[in-house]
């Protein structure tokens, strides 16, 4: 009396795994059924799954080696959705000190995914843009310039770069049309290592992607299946001193940044009361969350932490 629908991750499942998730997906609804009947309007029959697990369901897959986890709670949380969905998968998951974005410089590499411009070890520059049609990557080779002559130092450049967009386009998560300008290359041989790295830095991407030939003129177009809204959008809000045209963080990315910095300073200064003065979008978020922002930062060691609205788009953390 049910059935059951094949998502592309099914393909090359083996019988024993697709029966495994079926039986699995079946239990999940008897539960929700066993509850409905008892349950008295307005009820929450099922919930979806958590950030923690979700991460794990997206992320956890060959060719990730390890999963660091700078809560506790949080990583019990992996280690039993693991141990429901992904079995084998649990000893990926790993402990990692509360210094975890500080240990790997996480902050900076946040920040640095809304900028336009991304460096290559050679000097050149990829510039990413998004626009309401497409997304545009534009390939530099700045004053980088090889000693083979300008197809070398083209195609050095422009394997640099078709490494580096497979990674950017994960992680800001842009899906959609996406079209890359290389630098233009009259050797065949080459233009087809190009298109070679690029599709092997795509390789492990979980969106459907197709990526094009390349044209006469450089341009490769790549299609890949949004997923969720782009990192840029979830993260930041359109900047009203520029009428859109640039980013500003949002409330609860510049919260969360807050959260992080009152950690460290509150190790660094044991029991010393925090004051922290942010625009009042931020102390609203803040404020509306108190209660668990409260339990989460007694939890690591920043129990006397005041919060006052002020001026520009800007934080302060200071000692009273």
């Amino acid at each position: 009396g049910a059935g059951f629908i094949f998502r592309t991750a099914a393909q090359g499942a083996s019988l024993g795994e697709l029966a495994q998730d079926a039986k699995t997906l079946a239990e999940i609804w008897r539960c929700i059924e066993d509850k409905r009947k008892s349950a008295r309007p307005p009820a929450t029959l099922y919930r979806d799954l958590g950030p923690i697990e979700r991460a794990m369901r997206d992320i956890v897959r060959g060719d990730v080696a390890r999963v660091l986890i700078d809560d506790a709670g949080a990583a019990e949380a992996a280690r039993i959705y693991c141990r429901k969905a992904m079995p084998g998968s649990e000893g990926h998951i790993e402990n990692a000190p509360r210094s975890l974005f500080d240990d790997y410089d996480l902050e900076e590499q946040i920040a640095r995914l809304s900028q336009p411009r991304v460096a290559l070890p050679s000097g050149g520059w990829i510039t990413i843009e998004t626009t309401e049609a497409l997304t545009a990557v534009d390939v530099n080779s700045g004053s980088f310039v090889q000693s083979g002559g300008l197809e070398e130092t083209s195609l050095s450049v422009n394997l640099e770069a078709a490494a580096e967009i497979g990674r950017q386009i994960r992680l800001r998560g842009i899906g959609g049309l996406i079209v890359v300008d290389f630098i233009h290359l009259g050797d065949g041989g080459h233009a087809a290592r190009v298109l070679e790295t690029l599709e092997q830095s795509l390789r492990f991407d979980r969106a459907p992607v197709q990526i094009s030939p390349m044209t006469e003129f450089g341009i490769v177009a790549i299609t890949r299946k949004r997923l969720r809204e782009p990192l840029a959008r979830r993260t930041s809000i359109a900047c009203a001193g520029c009428s859109g045209t640039g980013r500003a963080p949002s409330a609860d990315g510049m919260a969360l940044e807050i959260l992080r910095r009152v950690e460290r300073e509150a190790a660094a200064n044991p029991g010393a009361e925090l004051v922290v003065t942010a625009a009042p979008d931020v102390v609203a978020w803040l404020t509306r969350h108190g209660e668990d922002v409260g339990r989460a930062l007694q939890r690591r060691g920043a129990s006397r932490v005041r919060f006052e609205a002020g001026e520009g788009g800007g934080y302060d953390v200071a000692r009273r």
